[in-house]
């Protein structure tokens, strides 16, 4: 029995049984995308290439071949050579996910609330320091410590001290 779910919306995951591939062949990565057109969803040009390269390298196609039928259909909005052979090296090796692997690292931001707090507690303490001074305290990146304090705290810099934007009358006067 062929066994095809769906998980959507984008990025979505197929799952085949083995013995739907016995039963149909190479033909079956066409027949999931004829299906999944049948039911109106699309693939980004990206991920569709890729099923086409996962097809080509299942029938055997050369990695120069492949490329020059996705520049034939595709034409500008092809792959890049360099992604047309990694994803086929990919293919060639057994690996079935269409989808890019997740990035190991550090996280994207540095904006946690924990880091918020600490700026805090640095600004208290010595507003004389310089946006660079907290970013090294803290490891964390200038970009990510003016931030906080611009848009948490709605403080900018003035003569070399950190105020808050909008002063009180005693403060002005100072």
């Amino acid at each position: 029995m062929c066994g095809i779910s769906l998980c959507c919306p984008p990025p979505f995951t197929v799952t085949v049984s083995r013995s739907c591939s016995k039963q149909f062949g190479s033909s079956l990565c066409l027949k999931w995308i004829v299906f999944l057109f049948s039911v109106r969803i699309t693939l980004s040009v990206n991920v569709e290439q890729r099923v086409h390269v996962k097809n080509y390298v299942k029938l055997g196609k050369s990695i120069t071949e492949t490329y020059d039928l996705l520049k034939k259909v595709y034409g500008d909005e092809c792959l890049s050579h360099t992604e047309v052979f990694k994803w086929f090296k990919r293919f060639k090796e057994g690996k079935e996910e269409i989808r890019d692997d997740q990035c190991p690292g550090r996280p994207s931001t540095s904006k946690t609330d924990a880091n918020i707090k600490i700026v805090s507690e640095i600004v208290r303490q010595n507003r004389r320091l310089s946006i660079r001074a907290v970013a090294e305290l803290i490891n964390i990146n200038k970009k990510t410590v003016r931030q906080i304090l611009h848009n948490n705290f709605n403080i900018k810099k003035v003569c070399s001290k950190m105020v808050p934007r909008l002063l009180t009358p005693e403060q002005k006067e100072i």
